[in-house]
């Protein structure tokens, strides 16, 4: 899901009271311009009233600030667009978790295209030995 600056939202995470706490942790992120970051969203229901209406249980989110203003940034999602409007159907990679010695790795991406080419700073080396120890999943 897509947060604009002034809460306006393309796509969805499945609408209702976890959708607008997301919304409104990511309108703050945009405002502090803060590092990307997980959160959790809780959802279960304090009464039994409110347990028939919610899904209850806790989401976990990324939230990530698009850092447009800098060069490496813009290249990257500009190619990532035209790689998805040539109907590539390219992989964006993005790492939502690291262990803590590793945890400037945080949102890092890497695209990998069909003819198996990559773009983006993420190593795919880092990528591999992420999925061999259990921390990401494809």
């Amino acid at each position: 899901m897509l947060v604009k600056e002034d809460g306006s939202v393309v796509g969805s995470v499945g609408g209702g009271y976890g959708e607008a706490k997301i919304v409104q942790q990511a309108i703050d992120a945009i405002s502090s311009l803060k590092k990307s970051y997980k959160c959790l969203v809780n959802l279960s229901s304090d009464s039994e009233e409110e347990e028939r209406i919610m899904c209850c249980g806790i989401m976990e989110v990324f939230i990530e600030v698009l850092q447009t203003d800098r060069v490496d940034s813009k290249k990257l999602y500009k190619s990532y667009l035209e790689k998805v409007r040539s109907i590539e159907e390219p992989v964006l990679a993005t790492v939502i978790n690291t262990p803590e010695n590793m945890a400037e790795h945080l949102g890092d991406k890497l695209i990998l295209t069909q003819k198996g080419g990559t773009i983006g700073s993420l190593p795919v080396s880092f990528l591999l030995i992420s999925l061999q120890k259990g921390f990401g999943r494809i």
